[in-house]
């Protein structure tokens, strides 16, 4: 027990340290982790994630929300490039996938929605990224694809109402039947 204690203490301490040099908010730096907290997630495979990690992702979501796709594109494609799978690797991918559609790479764009639905098709984004995947597929002129990819969504995730009503629409406007 102490040395789980230990190992949380550490990871914390590396967080903050991480922080403060990249300029950061020592307020941004997390809880110290309970007893048994980091022997749950390491035992679970899931490494802790950087109070650094968390901030260059919602930076990324930030430029996006602010017409700057250029900006989450360059954030996303650094943070993956430092962290090429973990636990914020498909919200990365995601937030890939929407920054290149943005910028019009739409070609690029589908390949990154159609691995993050391939690589994580229970992931919190699966359902809106098979809905884009979807639109850049009719943008491609692939009616007949982008057609079935659209229909998947109600198929593959009914629980996502408000996603199955924005694949529905969408089917509408490219005329799927």
């Amino acid at each position: 027990m102490r040395c789980v204690q230990l190992i949380g203490q550490r990871i914390n301490d590396l967080d903050y340290r991480l922080t403060m040099q990249e300029g950061g908010d020592a307020g941004m730096v997390g809880d110290p982790v309970a007893l048994g907290g980091i022997a749950a997630a390491l035992s679970a495979g899931a490494p802790p994630v950087a109070v650094s990690e968390k901030l260059t992702l919602e930076q990324a979501e930030t430029a996006l929300a602010n017409d700057d796709p250029t900006t989450a594109r360059k954030l996303v494609g650094e943070f993956l490039e430092q962290n090429p799978s973990g636990p914020l690797t498909p919200r990365a991918r995601f937030i890939l996938g929407r920054s290149l559609s943005e910028l019009g790479e739409t070609r690029s764009a589908a390949q990154i929605y159609l691995g993050y639905v391939q690589s994580w098709p229970q992931g919190p984004d699966a359902p809106e990224s098979l809905l884009r995947l979807g639109s850049a597929l009719a943008a491609l002129n692939k009616g007949q694809e982008a057609c079935l990819t659209l229909a998947e969504v109600a198929k593959r995730y009914p629980d996502a109402s408000e996603l199955v009503g924005a694949a529905d629409a969408e089917r509408q406007r490219i005329g799927c039947r």
